[in-house]
């Protein structure tokens, strides 16, 4: 519900309270389907998000972002700097115009169209991304054509019928479902069609934003706080649009890092427990045969009584069996053997025998207790609902993440982890030799490094997994405070941290252990600490 027409009428409205008096400083883009607008005054820096993704577009807010210095291109050069005159909303249609000096940016979302445009009174001049020729006249005047408006009154002209779903479609285009929804939950207490309407429309306005999560749901609710709500496993409400988009964003990574996590416990506990069923099975017939210690030592004993009879080169031989009344007993005998080695081959075998057998039960009972402590598990896994949840579950069952993942990365487990704001993965070497793999093996080339200026440390690394998403400066300013930490100045009260690319980052030969060269190096000035969130994950050496 976010990036429907009401909530992108009420970012628009707080835009404009928010930009006043500013200047549009840069505009660039370092992913595929994202520009980043910096504006800036006197007293403010402000940073405006849009993404363009056809299924995930949004406005948003950021007081800081972190430009990469490769990696990112500049985006509208001809209009910077440009003052921001006003931020307005097209009347019942998803296009929020940033009007300027000279020109218009035009964010308009529209399926496979949803796009930036940048127009000047004669047509575009350009676009986000590319638009064909024929099609540009077409959308500029589709852009200029409406009324645009910066407040958050809204009427409805025509007599809303909830029964009539396609004078809904034709006549009411701007409403999303959730408002339809809620429309139809109060219906049933009002004959008003248009004065409940006008109520739904304006809570979405003006009401507290919250943002929930309900009981059995995967889905992270974006709803005015007055709209019905089913039974919540967790919510918080908000006054400000982009500090509860901020928010639902957040929960929703969450809610795919648990979602990853559970779907890879959920194939271990297949694996492993379709793995003990096997092995159980096979140790529990194995033991109920029984052993068959004595009846190797009896068919020794008997080739030990007979083995002047014995010939080497013999396949088999029979002999009475003198512990079962003197009847015939068929033995096999290993051809290429002396009449000796065939006896001490029995005897052996009765030892061998003898040993796997206890071992046989002694293992049936390990894997029972296995089997049975991994269907317990796997009963508060199906039951949990958080990620730290499934974290306790593998730490108790000593999982081990990089069994589970399939990746390079399996050193991660040799080094200390921390996560910073629920995101962020954050490792640290444990001594020299850790510090010479985190750097030297571990790392990839975008990855974050660390490292106490010019004091003994860890090595430490932050790690970069999309090389076009910024890190903000608050993550870089934690992970610096970190590795001050993590140092020999771990109680001063200032610490320089050097920071750089792990490709800036090399060791000659003939180094010793843990000893590197900075080829390029920026500093930061921290408090050496366990930043807030931030949160030590695991340590397992």
């Amino acid at each position: 519900m976010y990036k429907s027409y009401f909530y992108l009428k009420r970012a628009t409205y707080e835009l404009n309270d928010l930009l006043k008096e500013v200047t549009l400083k840069s505009s660039f883009s370092q992913e595929k389907d994202k520009i980043v607008f910096e504006f800036c005054s006197e007293n403010i820096e402000t940073f405006i998000e849009v993404s363009v993704n056809a299924n995930s577009p949004f406005i948003s807010l950021k007081p800081d972002y972190h430009r990469a210095k490769k990696n990112s291109v500049s985006i509208f050069k001809g209009i910077i700097p440009q003052k921001l005159l006003s931020v307005k909303i097209a009347l019942k249609d998803r296009i929020i115009r940033f009007e300027f000096t000279d020109y218009s940016i035009y964010f308009l979302i529209r399926g496979k169209f949803t796009n930036l445009y940048l127009i000047k009174s004669d047509g575009i001049i350009d676009s986000f991304k590319a638009v064909k020729n024929f099609a540009q006249t077409e959308i500029a005047n589709e852009l200029l054509s409406p009324n645009y408006s910066n407040g958050l009154s809204f009427s409805i002209e025509k007599e809303f019928d909830p029964n009539n779903h396609e004078l809904v479609k034709t006549d009411f285009p701007y409403l999303d479902k959730g408002i339809i929804y809620e429309n139809k939950l109060r219906q049933q207490n009002s004959r008003d069609n248009n004065f409940v309407l006008s109520s739904c429309i304006n809570e979405v306005l003006n009401s507290e934003i919250l943002v929930s999560v309900s009981s059995g749901s995967k889905e992270v609710g974006f709803k005015p706080i007055t709209y019905h709500n089913t039974s919540l496993k967790e919510s918080k409400s908000f006054s400000s649009y982009f500090e509860a988009f901020a928010f639902h964003q957040k929960k929703v990574y969450q809610f795919r890092a648990f979602n990853e996590v559970h779907k890879k416990l959920s194939s271990y506990f297949e694996s492993e427990l379709n793995y003990l069923s096997n092995k159980l099975n096979e140790l529990s017939s194995r033991v109920e045969k029984g052993s068959r210690d004595s009846e190797f030592s009896k068919i020794a004993n008997l080739l030990l009584l007979s083995i002047d009879k014995i010939r080497k080169g013999n396949k088999e031989i029979i002999l009475e069996d003198i512990y079962s009344q003197g009847e015939d007993f068929l033995i096999k005998l290993r051809e290429d053997f002396s009449a000796q080695e065939n006896v001490n081959h029995y005897y052996n075998k009765a030892r061998s025998e003898k040993i796997n057998f206890e071992k046989s039960k002694e293992l049936l009972s390990q894997t029972k207790k296995r089997f049975e402590i991994l269907l317990a598990k796997k009963e508060l896994f199906l039951q949990s609902e958080t990620l730290e949840e499934l974290r306790i579950i593998m730490n108790e069952l000593k999982i081990n993440p990089s069994k589970m993942q399939n990746t390079k990365d399996d050193l991660s487990q040799s080094f200390k982890k921390y996560i910073i704001e629920e995101k962020y993965e954050f490792y640290v070497g444990k001594d020299s030799r850790s510090n010479d793999q985190l750097t030297m093996k571990f790392a990839k080339p975008n990855d974050y490094w660390f490292h106490a200026r010019s004091l003994p440390g860890s090595h430490c690394l932050l790690k970069v997994h999309n090389t076009k998403e910024p890190i903000p400066k608050s993550v870089l300013k934690k992970a610096a405070s970190l590795a001050a930490y993590h140092s020999k100045a771990k109680t001063a009260g200032v610490v320089p941290v050097s920071y750089t690319f792990k490709k800036y980052v090399t060791k000659k030969k003939g180094m010793e252990v843990g000893q590197v060269i900075l080829l390029k190096e920026e500093v930061l000035l921290v408090k050496p600490e366990i930043p807030s969130g931030v949160e030590f994950i695991s340590s397992d050496n």
